[in-house]
């Protein structure tokens, strides 16, 4: 069953329902080819006055506008050169006390303008990789995550990059893959997101 509501410019909307089955009164007109059973009745004068002169209240303070500058956009496609010295074997960039190392090695093989970044992070923050209580925790966590960096991850994805934090027993993995150009200010962007998390 369906009924029909039209403004005073003729203009018809058709609302289609299992809810008005058996209800005469609400469509007690009949398709003249199809037999279909209708309703018809005109916007009421309050609609009508919202549909005509829409507002928004001042204390609601939304305004249409612009979504913000996507800053992920890569400038630069070029391949850089080649260094067999760089893509034979990974090599040792620098090392933070005894528990970070950055390691490097240039992909030289498909000559494409995009690279890859991983991280782990090894922590026994809330018993995490320790406990079932830990485990628990930082799955939540991870869902809280992923649902702040929702609209990030979207411009992300307008830019051809993309992220992923998965969960091993023992530690947090993040690896980060794109275009090359972007790629720094897309790890960065993420990490400043991930360590100003605040749950309420």
């Amino acid at each position: 069953m369906s009924t029909l509501l039209t403004d005073p410019k003729n203009v018809n909307i058709y609302i289609r329902s299992k809810s008005f089955d058996n209800k005469a009164d609400l469509t007690p007109l009949e398709d003249r080819w199809y037999k279909t059973k209708y309703g018809k009745e005109p916007f009421s004068p309050a609609l009508l006055q919202k549909i005509q002169a829409p507002s928004i209240p001042a204390a609601a303070k939304k305004q249409l506008g612009l979504p913000p500058k996507n800053n992920l956009l890569p400038k630069n496609l070029e391949v850089l050169s080649k260094e067999e010295e760089s893509s034979k074997k990974p090599y040792l960039l620098k090392q933070w006390a005894d528990d970070t190392d950055l390691w490097y090695m240039k992909d030289d093989k498909y000559l494409r303008p995009k690279g890859i970044v991983s991280l782990k992070i090894y922590t026994g923050d809330c018993e995490f990789g320790q406990t079932a209580r830990g485990r628990v925790f930082v799955e939540v966590w991870n869902q809280i995550l992923n649902e702040s960096l929702r609209e990030f991850y979207y411009m992300a994805q307008m830019a051809s990059l993309n992220a992923n934090v998965s969960l091993p027993h023992d530690n947090v993995n993040i690896q980060w893959s794109g275009f090359s150009d972007s790629l720094p200010t897309f790890v960065e962007e993420t990490l400043k997101r991930i360590r100003g998390l605040q749950v309420a």
